[in-house]
């Protein structure tokens, strides 16, 4: 697994802090994208989550997703976090992506249980390794893959603040980073197996 991680903290000059983790895995894109989407076990490498699920199937590239994540995120003891996603997916251009937001919907109120953050357009895009022979295709089971990840997360400032981020050690950079290494070894390990 290879890395390229990039923070930005006034994306656009209007306080959107960005965190981009770039990589790539030795597997199938297909596998990756399985395991991203699998909302109920992301918890088994996503290791800041603490509840995942999804709440409401849109139809056959979208639906409203609801995470919870412990107060000490931002490396104090707060309340613990929760977010209201619309995530959509797509395959396009022999790459998938996935991307998310957060909404309000009726299916997921905010509770005194969570303080209710907001990710701004944020998600992944898989895109196939290519090997330098310029003859590897992707589609081809049978062949040892690779692919390219980005993963990129938007954070409004009450959400930075959640995070940490006024940290230069944020402790959410770093459970980030543990998250996407823990990911990409468990795919691995798959794709060995």
């Amino acid at each position: 697994f290879t890395k390229i991680m990039e923070v930005t903290r006034d994306t656009w000059g209007l306080g959107v802090a960005t965190v981009r983790i770039s990589g790539v895995v030795s597997c199938k894109m297909s596998s990756m994208f399985t395991k991203i989407m699998d909302v109920a076990n992301r918890k088994n490498w996503d290791v800041a989550i603490q509840e995942s699920k999804v709440m409401k199937n849109v139809d056959e590239h979208n639906d409203v997703i609801w995470t919870a994540y412990p107060g000490k995120l931002s490396g104090k003891d707060a309340k613990s976090k929760d977010f209201c996603l619309y995530r959509s997916w797509r395959m396009d251009d022999d790459r998938y992506i996935v991307s998310s937001r957060s909404i309000n919907h009726p299916s997921v109120p905010p509770t005194d249980d969570y303080v209710r953050g907001e990710v701004l357009p944020s998600g992944f895009i898989l895109t196939p390794w290519i090997m330098d022979d310029g003859m590897t295709d992707w589609r081809d089971d049978t062949k040892q893959q690779q692919t390219s990840f980005d993963y990129v997360v938007q954070l409004d400032k009450t959400a930075q603040e959640m995070a940490g981020f006024g940290n230069p050690d944020s402790p959410y950079i770093k459970i980030m980073v543990k998250s996407i290494v823990k990911l990409c070894t468990q795919l691995k390990e798959m794709e060995m197996a």
